[in-house]
């Protein structure tokens, strides 16, 4: 009877106290961990890499202060964004190209599996 009552709870529509979340927070970190190692998402934390580079960079080309503000500087300062927009092109590049590939993989065993089957 109890079960029944819980159910209704949580799943009428209806406000819930805090504390029902609090009850509810080691079921939905395990669905978490469990989600994290599958293939979704393990291509989750490629895209959530590339916005937190894309970040960095917006952050370390728009930003005026320098730490040691002189003329060498300034060219090594310009040089290292350069190389960080360079190595997230090539983390791009390879995302891309891996999906692409995946893609094309899963297209040939579809084709494969049509085949059998008929």
């Amino acid at each position: 009877m109890y079960d029944i009552r819980d159910y209704n709870k949580r799943f009428s529509g209806q406000p819930r106290p805090f504390a029902d979340y609090l009850y509810d927070m080691p079921l939905l970190l395990n669905l978490a961990v469990r989600g994290v190692f599958t293939l979704g998402g393990l291509v989750g934390i490629f895209f959530l890499r590339v916005v937190i580079c894309s970040f960095g960079i917006i952050m370390s080309l728009t930003c005026p202060f320098d730490v040691m503000p002189e003329p060498l500087c300034g060219i090594l300062g310009a040089f290292d964004d350069l190389v960080v927009v360079f190595l997230l092109l090539i983390c791009m590049i390879n995302i891309c190209s891996q999906m692409e590939s995946e893609g094309a993989n899963l297209a040939n065993s579809t084709t494969q599996n049509i085949l059998l089957e008929s």
